[in-house]
């Protein structure tokens, strides 16, 4: 393989690499985007909901004369509308309230129904809100969704004490929708680099054995004319030129025709072993 195809290999894979590495890191920086302004949008709307809760919700969940789910039913009636006008604003969104004490969960949305007024599970990260006193964010099953979800749990914190959560949430698969149509913007970019980028290893190439010829020329130029005055001085003394490391016939014309006295090298043979030299010579080994 000659070098101006190397170089032409060398320059397209450094070209694909870059423009590669490039689409990989905007793929990475794209879904981190993604993720954090749903992250931000759901904490935004489960903070809302904290600020819509009144004192009617903590009278209702102290009240001594009625009984658990005559509570609950209570809290759904006075928090549902707000979860309902939520989801009716912001599309694919979820919200909802659990109250701690009753352990269920009050109010949600979308695709409300009583029997979703339930317990959250055991092993349910909403959980964790309890232990910190602060926002959580994760991506993970939401059974209220009966997906996964992207979500933020916000606790209700009431005269120092945790007394529940909201939470705002977004399906998974819609935030990998927004995802998608942002590669696909992108992919027609990245063609368009691709092709940029061949187009460039084209020119470069074509621009290094254009240079290359140059080169060669010039070099070829000087060295004719550095043996022409080593010639010219070697006949002025009266001594024999013996020229080396001929490979091309273009060497080989150029020093005939400075009638240089003695030629060698691989335009003629390259190295071989003893017994081929005595054959080529017509010599036996036996003599």
């Amino acid at each position: 393989m000659n070098i101006t195809k190397k170089v032409s290999i060398w320059t397209m894979l450094l070209i694909m690499f870059t423009v590669v590495a490039t689409f990989a890191i905007f793929l990475y920086i794209t879904w981190e985007r993604t993720l954090n302004d749903k992250y931000e949008e759901v904490k935004a709307l489960s903070s809302f909901l904290d600020k819509q809760l009144d004192d009617t919700v903590l009278e209702i969940i102290s009240a001594p004369n009625l009984t658990n789910d005559e509570k609950i039913q209570h809290l759904n009636v006075a928090l549902q509308p707000s979860i309902d006008n939520v989801t009716a604003s912001y599309e694919n969104v979820g919200a909802g309230y659990y109250i701690k004490s009753l352990n269920t969960i009050v109010a949600f949305g979308p695709d409300f129904s009583p029997s979703g007024l339930i317990d959250i599970s055991p092993e349910s990260q909403a959980r964790t809100v309890y232990k910190t006193a602060q926002d959580f964010e994760f991506h993970n099953y939401s059974q209220t969704r009966e997906g996964f979800v992207v979500a933020n749990i916000h606790p209700l914190i009431r005269n120092g004490e945790i007394i529940g959560h909201s939470w705002g949430n977004v399906l998974l698969d819609d935030v990998l929708t927004m995802f998608k149509d942002d590669f696909l913007t992108f992919l027609s970019i990245l063609a368009a680099m691709l092709l940029i980028a061949f187009i460039g290893s084209h020119l470069i190439t074509k621009q290094f054995k254009k240079s290359l010829a140059l080169f060669k020329n010039h070099i070829l130029h000087n060295d004719y004319a550095i043996v022409k005055s080593i010639i010219s001085i070697a006949e002025s003394l009266s001594l024999r030129v013996v020229a080396e490391g001929v490979e091309t016939e273009l060497q080989l014309a150029k020093l005939k025709s400075l009638h240089c006295d003695i030629i060698q090298g691989f335009y003629y043979y390259k190295p071989k072993p003893a017994e081929e030299i005595f054959a080529l010579l017509n010599v036996t080994t036996e003599k």
